[in-house]
């Protein structure tokens, strides 16, 4: 009897332990930031791009995440994140092909709506079309 009752007691301990692992790592995720993918066309010379898909920023970072999906210029892609009235909210980086960079001066406050500007080089000729994810927060 006593090892039945010592058997229950190591299983219920277990149970419990499992379940506030599972209720911290719940929580993590749900306040973690998350990646918006956004297809957004992109002028030639480094002219605007167009409004894509926003992503909430979710913490106080002061960092923007940016990893590219389908980028068929030649000479590349730059991009920060802007708010709705186009104005920026982080400084510019190099968008990379399924490589996540990030842009720091982050200014966009918790809650509100960003978006990603993409821009082709300069002296490309051609304007196209981005695919790419992105974040409002470290990612």
């Amino acid at each position: 009897m006593m090892r039945v009752l010592r058997s229950r007691s190591v299983v219920t301990k277990t149970l419990a332990g499992t379940a506030v692992l599972l209720g911290l790592a719940g929580t993590t995720v749900a306040s973690a930031a998350y990646w918006t993918i956004s297809t957004v066309n992109v002028s030639a010379r480094a002219g605007w791009s167009d409004y894509g898909l926003p992503n909430t920023k979710q913490s106080n970072s002061n960092w923007a995440s940016f990893n590219g999906d389908v980028m068929p210029n030649q000479f590349g892609y730059n991009t920060r994140i802007t708010n709705s009235n186009a104005a920026g909210r982080s400084n510019w980086v190099g968008l990379k092909k399924d490589r996540t960079t990030r842009a720091n001066g982050n200014t966009g406050e918790i809650g509100y709506h960003y978006y990603i500007d993409v821009r082709s080089q300069p002296y490309e000729p051609n304007s196209s079309r981005v695919k790419a994810h992105f974040s409002a927060d470290w990612k």
